[in-house]
């Protein structure tokens, strides 16, 4: 049914292959993000819709001079001139086809971009639907990260939403400008997963555990960690692209390195260029100390990759007390 889409965009289709792009749109979300995607991607051709008037006497000109043209062709031809193309003809039908690579390529990359940004923004929407049907079982709490044993990292909050059915489909965890998105199908662990691997098998499944994305490290109050509550803030990073680690600002990979989508604790989705949340004057990726860890106070927010360990980075309660890993 894809291959319909673009027929469909066109209005090229005939009325009952329509009538099953329609009925299929509605039946399946997929199909219909795939279609909004195209629209995205059509979208530089709308600058080509406009339409001019010909000036007085254009036609006329114009067969004066084609036929002037295949005159002095002619004349060429008699006069012993064999090659219809010089080198100056071949020079500047060079220079066009470079022109033209010059414009069209990035304009294709630049479509492709943006198509890969709408499909995250949508992504972030789906898991914020969720997240906030959630909070409004559990008293406002969204998933909360346990502060001992294998389950206590940052992307448990997938496993969680998708075992309890407030998400539908692992793919709504993948970016599509993330390396994720290129090794095909993905799937979230589950819980019952998680704690019958082995050491080694829990490490490499906690870095995709939340698929593409991070999500907060709690914060510290009072001398005690908490977990994060909904309180509909417009300023809070609840979900991001994963951050890098490795990099200095922490600047997520999904998006070359230009950015960030960001899905706030209010529902909304903002592409974000730097790390700061400006009109909170807070970094995403690390708490008011600067470091990967839960935040300072209730409104510190820290957006951690799948596999940190808030608890790793607590103070500990009593000697020799440790996460069972």
């Amino acid at each position: 049914m894809r291959q319909h889409l673009i027929g469909y965009l066109l209005d090229a289709l005939d009325g009952d292959e329509r009538e099953q792009v329609e009925a299929m749109l509605r039946s399946e979300p997929t199909l219909a993000r795939d279609l909004q995607l195209l629209k995205l991607c059509f979208h530089p051709l709308e600058a080509d819709r406009g339409h001019y008037e010909a000036s007085p006497g254009l036609a006329g000109r114009t067969c004066r001079f084609v036929a002037a043209r295949q005159t002095a062709r002619a004349a060429t031809v008699v006069s012993g001139t064999t090659s219809s193309w010089r080198w100056q003809d071949l020079l500047v039908a060079a220079g066009i086809f470079v022109a033209a690579s010059l414009l069209f390529f990035p304009a294709v990359s630049q479509s492709r971009h943006l198509a890969q940004r709408a499909g995250c923004e949508s992504n972030l929407r789906q898991v914020g639907v969720a997240l906030t049907q959630y909070s409004e079982v559990n008293r406002d709490h969204f998933p909360q990260i346990p502060q001992h044993g294998p389950l206590g990292v940052a992307g448990i909050y997938a496993p969680v939403l998708v075992e309890m059915g407030f998400l539908d489909d692992s793919r709504w965890l993948v970016c599509p400008a993330s390396t994720l998105a290129g090794r095909g199908s993905f799937t979230v662990p589950t819980q019952a997963q998680l704690l019958r691997a082995t050491r080694e098998e829990r490490q490499r499944l906690y870095r995709e555990l939340g698929g593409s994305y991070g999500f907060p490290l709690g914060y510290l109050a009072d001398g005690a960690y908490h977990g994060v509550k909904n309180l509909r803030r417009s300023t809070y990073a609840l979900v991001s692209d994963t951050p890098e680690l490795a990099d200095t600002d922490h600047c997520s990979p999904n998006h070359g390195r230009c950015g960030q989508n960001v899905l706030w604790e209010d529902g909304h989705v903002s592409f974000l260029r730097t790390c700061t949340n400006e009109p909170a004057k807070d970094h995403i990726f690390a708490n008011q100390e600067g470091k990967v860890a839960p935040g300072i106070g209730p409104d510190d927010a820290v957006i951690g990759p799948s596999h940190v360990a808030p608890a790793t980075v607590l103070p500990v309660s009593h000697p020799g007390e440790a996460l069972a890993r």
